[in-house]
């Protein structure tokens, strides 16, 4: 294999020197395409992968993946730069693993907003909190590139939540009448369906915190010889977090968000969705450093959404007081004292404001 590879040694050493967002020799694919100079070896390969992967090869000489369907040329290149960067026995390995269709190991991973950690902290097995390097030339390769038009900056010290999985099958029978989705399976035995959404949720309740996470991606075992389009799917990037000092969270504070994760997503299905909504405002209500009125908004419909019974439209006020004192009291004297509190903040809500912008709005609003 040695020998029918085309490729300038002093390349690699000064992509390795100049390597300043991944230090790892997966940046070389991207940048350079192996070749092989010998026609009929390049033939006498490709004649090799024809026959060996035949039932996943189309009329049109393409090979089929569950994501994308490739040129047959796009596999010996795969299977070229797996040789170039891991070595001769690694890629003879991948090619056994991909003709057997074992399934293809991935990290889901997301970028949590709102805390950070230490150090690696495992949630479960398979499943951990990481804190990211300050340092732009020390971050790891599971990282988006560039390509995404993603600054590393963003990375820098920022706190991962990393899930191992897999995926299969590895490829697709072009022949067969259904398609063949391609399914991820969760390399955890705790927690073989976990939610990465609820167990922000559970972590937000756990550290009195707004955790999110704003961009989530794939990554794939860089030296698997199924995913022809590189080592990462598409960067979901729902919001850039801004960047200011972050409480830090604890393997006591992993433990509390285990606890309350269990106990929400093992709930009936009718009271989970009961709390979704009211948790969510919670959460709201803290992802705002400044308080205000936006906070006793979200606060407000969180009290009415778990103690307003459903279907009830009638002495509203009433219910949320009774409901609420009842609850948050300790004793009759602190129920009676939050019950009247309740009653004059929900008064002071119906009272029409007095400032300037407000009676200008209601003016408006009457003329129309």
């Amino acid at each position: 294999m040695r020998e029918i590879l085309a490729f300038n040694g002093s390349m690699l050493r000064e992509i390795h020197r100049q390597r300043a967002y991944t230090p790892d020799w997966e940046s070389i694919p991207i940048i350079y395409s192996p070749y092989i100079q010998n026609g009929d070896v390049k033939d006498s390969i490709l004649t090799f992968i024809r026959h060996e992967f035949s039932e996943y090869i189309d009329t049109e000489d393409r090979i089929h993946t569950p994501p994308r369907v490739s040129p047959v040329t796009s596999l010996m290149r795969r299977l070229l730069d797996i040789a170039i960067i891991w070595g001769v026995e690694r890629a003879v390995a991948s090619f056994m693993r991909a003709k057997e269709d074992n399934p293809c190991l991935a990290q889901k991973t997301a970028l949590i907003e709102g805390v950070t950690v230490n150090e690696t902290i495992d949630g479960y097995d398979g499943i951990k909190l990481v804190r990211l390097p300050s340092s732009s030339n020390q971050l790891p390769p599971y990282l988006p590139q560039s390509v995404f038009g993603i600054s590393s900056l963003l990375f820098l010290s920022a706190t991962l939540l990393v899930v191992d999985c897999e995926l299969s099958p590895s490829f697709r029978n072009p022949n067969s009448d259904k398609r063949q989705p391609q399914t991820r399976t969760i390399r955890s035995m705790r927690a073989p369906e976990f939610d990465a959404d609820m167990f922000c949720k559970a972590m937000s309740l756990a550290t009195n915190r707004a955790v999110d996470w704003p961009a989530q991606w794939t990554h794939y075992a860089p030296n698997e010889l199924w995913h022809l389009k590189g080592s990462m799917d598409a960067v979901s990037l729902d919001h850039l977090p801004p960047r200011y000092q972050l409480p830090t969270v604890s393997s006591q504070d992993v433990a509390e968000t285990r606890r309350l994760y269990e106990a929400l997503v093992n709930l009936d299905t009718r009271v989970r969705d009961k709390l979704r909504v009211p948790i969510s405002r919670w959460v709201e209500s803290k992802r705002n450093i400044h308080p205000g009125v936006d906070e006793v908004i979200d606060l407000g419909i969180a009290l009415e959404c778990l103690y307003i019974p459903d279907n009830n439209d009638r002495e509203l006020n009433y219910r949320l007081r009774l409901n609420s004192a009842r609850f948050l009291g300790n004793s009759v004297e602190e129920r009676k004292r939050i019950f009247e509190n309740w009653g004059n903040y929900m008064a002071r809500a119906r009272r029409p404001c007095t400032q300037a912008c407000c009676v200008r709005e209601a003016g408006e609003s009457r003329k129309n």
